[in-house]
């Protein structure tokens, strides 16, 4: 599915809904038509844009029957509803008959989700499903931050774009603390490219106190967002990503962790930058490790595989070229809160094909796209996710276990 996009501003509103609905598009145009009244961008859950801004916030964008909207995108106040409470948000704030309609939020949310969610489960049925996303009027065009489908051809700031390309960077985007470069940073130095080793750790054995969490055979270690059975395809020894099927996370939760995982991006090359093999390890569903075809594709180097994403380049480019079998060994630790306070950040060292590409480095903070990371104050342990980033990346061979601390027998 060909992908043109936008990218947002920071500050404004964002509703994301799904594109192929009859009803979501029809509600969309009419807020459309509300004139004069809030100003809304918007985006079709179908878009990887979703992924980038909806993941972070835990939300998964492959829950094609709830609307999301996101206020304030990109500042420290920026906040996440979904459902009802999303479609209440946005009536109240058209003032007026709405307002008072709005005035239903103060019935239970559970029940008024499970009255969206009986109008969701038949809206197909009873709105209509366009074959694909329709492409709005021209002057409303520029609120529209993802066009998906068929359009082969857009204008973005002045610049043509087919539906393959992607950016290889951003210089309208924030400074990075302490850092000369900003968020994905174009004119920041691409790592040195190493010939990784022949084989390091490909195919190793679990250590005896491992918890191993795909061993070729099944999903049993993983499930969805919402706790349900993942969609991806399991043969041959191999896990691969099922386009917007959703991403995976582990069952279980984990505190500070060594993590050996080993991935393949697909032999077919297509697109490039970050529309090629683009996936990630994002451990607590907030720190991501980027996975990504860094084979001879130019790219934003914060973005690149082996990558704090957003935040650091790897030390070296140590990729393989696409379609071979890569290993990944991630030692974590997790930061600290007292009192709601960070007092000690996370951590991250990450050996790609044998080589060292990430020393003890520190994140900033939970990673984003487009924005400086931050933290905010969650328990020690957490489950590691899997990215659905429409590639059919290929994962096998992993395992997890605990770091404990010296002398404790």
């Amino acid at each position: 599915m060909s992908e043109l996009r936008n990218q947002p501003s920071l500050g404004v509103s964002i509703v994301f809904y799904d594109g192929v609905c009859g009803l979501c598009n029809g509600f969309v145009r009419f807020l459309l038509r509300r004139k004069p009244g809030p100003v809304y961008y918007f985006s079709p859950l179908q878009s990887d844009l979703a992924h980038d801004i909806l993941e972070p916030h835990g939300a998964d964008p492959h829950s094609l029957s709830a609307m999301f909207l996101v206020e304030h995108y990109g500042e420290r106040r920026e906040t996440i509803s979904s459902r009802s409470k999303a479609a209440f948000r946005i009536l109240h704030s058209l003032g007026g008959f709405w307002r008072l309609i709005a005035l239903l939020d103060i019935l239970p949310r559970p029940f008024l989700d499970a009255c969206y969610e009986l109008i969701a489960r038949v809206r197909y049925k009873l709105f209509g499903k366009y074959e694909t996303c329709p492409v709005p009027e021209p002057r409303h065009r520029h609120l529209f931050l993802a066009l998906v489908g068929t359009v082969l051809l857009s204008t973005l700031g002045g610049t043509t774009l087919t539906a393959q390309d992607q950016p290889v960077g951003y210089e309208d985007t924030p400074q990075l603390p302490g850092q000369a470069w900003k968020v994905h940073d174009p004119n920041r130095p691409q790592p040195q490219v190493v010939a990784s080793s022949e084989r390091f750790s490909e195919l190793a054995t679990p250590p005896g106190d491992a918890t191993v969490l795909f061993d070729g055979t099944d999903l049993s270690h993983w499930q969805t967002a919402d706790g349900g059975e993942p969609g991806w395809k399991v043969e041959n020894g191999y896990m691969e990503v099922v386009s917007r099927s959703g991403s995976i996370l582990t069952r279980e939760e984990f505190g500070d962790f060594q993590l050996h995982v080993e991935f393949a991006t697909p032999a077919k090359v297509e697109s490039n930058s970050q529309g090629r093999g683009n996936s990630g390890v994002i451990i607590y569903g907030r720190y991501e490790v980027q996975i990504l075809d860094s084979w001879q594709n130019p790219t934003y180097p914060d973005g690149q595989a082996g990558s704090l994403y957003g935040q650091y380049p790897p030390l070296v480019n140590a990729s393989r070229p696409p379609g071979e079998w890569q290993t990944y060994d991630i030692f974590f630790e997790g930061p600290r809160f007292e009192g709601g306070e960070l007092s000690r950040p996370a951590s991250v060292t990450v050996i790609h094909n044998g080589v060292l590409v990430q020393h003890k480095k520190k994140y900033i903070g939970a990673t984003f796209h487009r924005r400086v990371g931050e933290y905010s104050a969650h328990p020690p342990q957490g489950r590691i996710l899997l990215q659905d980033h429409s590639n059919p990346t290929r994962f096998r061979n992993i395992w997890i276990r605990a770091i404990g601390a010296y002398d404790e027998g």
